[in-house]
């Protein structure tokens, strides 16, 4: 007998991707579907959607910034707080940032979706980019 407590999510992906063989555009499910929605709202700026101007994060200007631990925190902050505000089915357990050589931002999240056991893991780039 199957569990009726258990949610199944799903989207359609960003990017309209269509199924090779079907032609279809391709749906994202449960883990998918939530990872690319923490993945949208976190690569969203203020004011960029509109009618709600403070939906998103701030997280993409501190690009710009000198990285010291002090810049670490406050991103770390600004992505706990965006994801949840704005995504309910989640509960961010870690929050990783790494600085590597050629001035990008890895950040690693690791968030449990409601109602599932496994913990997920989420990377973004955070990349200056030069004109």
């Amino acid at each position: 007998m199957a569990n009726s407590n258990v949610r199944e999510y799903s989207d359609f992906d960003i990017n309209f991707i269509n199924h090779p063989l079907t032609g279809d555009i391709i749906k994202l499910k449960n883990e998918q579907e939530v990872v690319n929605s923490c993945k949208n709202i976190l690569c969203t700026q203020f004011n960029e959607k509109l009618f709600k101007p403070n939906f998103g994060s701030p997280i993409l200007k501190y690009l710009f910034e000198p990285n010291l631990s002090v810049l670490r925190i406050a991103l770390r902050n600004d992505i706990m707080m965006a994801l949840k505000n704005y995504e309910p089915r989640v509960n961010v357990m870690k929050v990783d940032i790494e600085a590597t050589e050629d001035d990008m931002l890895l950040v690693n999240i690791i968030v449990k979706i409601i109602n599932n056991t496994n913990p997920i893991k989420i990377s973004l780039f955070l990349e200056r980019i030069r004109g």
